[in-house]
């Protein structure tokens, strides 16, 4: 949809209400109408709130619908005058998204863990995330964009930022839908803009955990309120990067009923242009399906080098999907003087077998055939074989004085298929 009135990507598999829809609301208060703005703020009692009447859900998730059935949901408005409790249902931590402090959570460990007592290593509980989490709601102006968006028969990609200039940090969110099987892959990229701590927590909403295993649970919605929903379609939550991160599930007041919060929560000391990721894995199934067997598909890939990059690797039925970002878009930028700024060394990272400079890409193997998808590249190559190279171009009007050279632009994305050999 478009920036303005629209506010959200949307991903969706068809027209009909069988069809798989998920919204994903990304914008912020906007610069438009300030006095229409400040009328709001300054007449009536609307703290917890942009002055569009939007709650702090920018990079949210409010709604996932599958064959009827609703999976995530937004928070509800509010429950009293001029709100509820800790801002109810507007702040962040209401809502399926990412949440951001300047400070650092008690973590806790678990027994046999080193973290604060090196001599017989106890079971500590951690801080409670939604206590540390929690304030009197009032909204925090942030600013917002739209990187990318991408729709194909395979699979749909979207990339949006939030920035938040007082805390010092920018989230890029960054979710692939899967079209075959049904799935979606969510990359969640915090980068610190300032020195200091902060923690990041990772938040998903639900009615009922109906089961759970090593970092998954199996979720379902029931009711909204006083609706009763279907409940023939479960949704999986799965967390596969759990490196220095602590889960927890907590009951939390919601929609007006009672709902869970399930988060994947990591804090750390952050110097300037640090980076820290979150993966979660989204798979809609039908109630009566065991969904424990998805976990053990689902692998971690390293990026090379360790950290700029955060990929996925999806066994099923026969095929090998593979799906990675680059987390410092700007990584490859190494000079001022003549155009391209970039160079492919300067940008590149390698993904197992696949290599490009790009900023994300898709593929799918069954057997020798390979097909692919890489967005914003000049190059790319899997296992030795190119699979894509810019032509040389010659720019001018270098600052430095010098005469026209070749470099090597990028291409805003190249999707092709080939036999391996």
């Amino acid at each position: 949809m478009e920036d303005v009135q629209g506010k959200k990507i949307v991903f969706r598999s068809g027209w009909d209400s069988l069809s798989t829809y998920m919204l994903l609301n990304y914008r912020d208060e906007g610069d438009g109408g300030l006095l229409f703005r400040d009328y709001l703020r300054d007449g009536i009692a609307v703290e917890e709130e942009k002055m569009t009447h939007g709650h702090a859900d920018e990079n949210s998730i409010p709604l996932l619908m599958y064959k009827g059935s609703v999976l995530l949901h937004d928070g509800g408005y509010r429950d009293m005058m001029p709100s509820g409790m800790f801002g109810a249902y507007r702040q962040d931590y209401f809502h399926n998204r990412l949440c951001v402090r300047g400070e650092k959570i008690w973590m806790g460990q678990k027994k046999g863990q080193y973290r604060y007592s090196p001599s017989d290593h106890p079971e500590i509980p951690g801080q409670s995330v939604l206590d540390f989490l929690h304030n009197a709601g009032s909204y925090r102006k942030i600013r917002t964009q739209k990187i990318d968006f991408l729709t194909f028969d395979d699979f749909d990609y979207s990339r949006t930022r939030l920035i938040d200039d007082k805390l010092g940090y920018e989230w890029d969110r960054v979710i692939t839908y899967v079209k075959d099987p049904e799935m979606f892959v969510v990359f969640d990229i915090v980068k610190a803009t300032e020195v200091g701590f902060l923690t990041a927590s990772n938040l998903w909403h639900t009615r009922k955990i109906l089961s759970r295993g090593e970092h998954w649970y199996d979720t379902a919605y029931d009711s909204l309120n006083t609706f009763a929903t279907s409940t023939d379609n479960n949704l999986l939550i799965y967390f596969p990067m759990t490196h220095y991160r602590i889960e927890q599930s907590e009951q939390a007041n919601r929609y007006y009923q009672q709902e869970y919060v399930i988060s994947q929560t990591t804090a750390q000391y952050f110097e300037l242009g640090q980076y820290v990721s979150f993966v979660t894995i989204l798979i809609p199934h039908p109630a009566g399906e065991d969904p424990s067997g998805w976990p053990k598909k689902i692998s971690m890939v390293q990026s090379k080098p360790e950290g700029k990059g955060i990929s996925v690797r999806i066994n099923h039925s026969g095929r090998e999907i593979n799906i990675g970002v680059k987390c410092d878009m700007r990584m490859d930028i190494i000079r001022d003087y003549r155009r391209p700024k970039y160079t492919y060394e300067s940008g590149k990272l390698e993904f197992g077998k696949l290599e490009t400079n790009g900023d994300f890409f898709y593929t799918e193997r069954a057997g020798d055939m390979l097909s692919f998808t890489v967005v914003n590249l000049s190059k790319a190559f899997y296992d030795g074989n190119v699979l894509f190279e810019q032509p040389t171009g010659f720019y001018g009007l270098a600052f430095d004085g010098s005469s026209d050279q070749s470099g090597i632009g990028k291409a805003r994305y190249w999707r092709d298929e080939i036999r391996l050999k």
